[in-house]
């Protein structure tokens, strides 16, 4: 019969913990709403802008120095001896 009570003290013991963790958690949720800022403080989002930086193509010595990826269900061909 002991032991029965202690477990059940037990289960109410991680039913007060889940609870008061429940509890922590939705007063944290509140602060985080009340904290956002209001939709019309919300910026629009950057635009991009062309960049002549960037190249289109690598040149022949650096492509040839890449490895080579292969995607597929299936392969078939020579490689270049």
């Amino acid at each position: 019969m002991h032991a029965t009570l202690k477990r059940q003290a037990q289960f109410a013991m991680i039913g007060w913990a889940i609870v008061s963790q429940a509890q922590v958690q939705a007063q944290d949720l509140a602060v985080t709403v009340s904290t956002a800022p209001p939709p019309s403080a919300v910026q629009p989002p950057l635009l991009l802008k062309p960049s002549l930086q960037l190249q289109e193509l690598l040149p022949a010595a650096q492509r040839s120095a890449l490895p080579t990826d292969l995607y597929g269900e299936r392969a078939s061909g020579r490689t270049d001896l």
